[in-house]
């Protein structure tokens, strides 16, 4: 099976990227190359048949990513990027709210889209906190973008 996981450098990220890879074909998208390169080491200790790297941005736009995985045949896509996940509300940058926003809901979207537009046929396993669930004192962005997002795969 080709799976993408995008957010597999995190703690969490991590442990889902090693269930997923024995006898799999992965595929990780991420930010930081370093990163990104420990958890493929972790992926081949862990069994999976080859790992393949995508250094990306998901907080920029979307076009250079979706031509990367346009290269790739994909089963499953795991998504459990976040950019304000661990931020309450007051300490989220104004200023950035646009690339923040691009990847807790749109860049997956945009992600999602154009694979299936292109005659991908593939599950997914979209992954966030109990935030997207319940309310917390300041924690509405997060939740909400979460929300947003979930809404719109279903």
């Amino acid at each position: 099976m080709n799976i993408l996981i995008i957010g597999s450098t995190s703690g969490i990220g991590q442990s889902v990227t090693k269930k997923f890879s024995k006898g799999n074909h992965i595929i990780l998208l991420g930010r930081s190359l370093n990163r990104l390169t420990e958890v493929k080491k972790k992926a081949i200790q862990s069994g999976a048949l080859d790992v393949s790297l995508i250094n990306f941005d998901l907080s920029l736009n979307a076009g250079s990513v979706l031509k990367k995985l346009n290269k790739h045949s994909i089963d499953l896509i795991i998504n459990m990027a976040s950019a304000t996940s661990s931020l309450r509300d007051e300490l989220i940058d104004t200023k950035k709210v646009e690339l923040d926003a691009n990847v807790d809901l749109i860049n997956p979207i945009l992600i999602v889209n154009d694979l299936l537009d292109k005659g991908n046929k593939f599950k997914l396993i979209f992954i966030t906190s109990i935030l997207s669930r319940i309310k917390s004192i300041d924690r509405n962005i997060y939740s909400s973008l979460k929300v947003l997002q979930e809404t719109y795969f279903h």
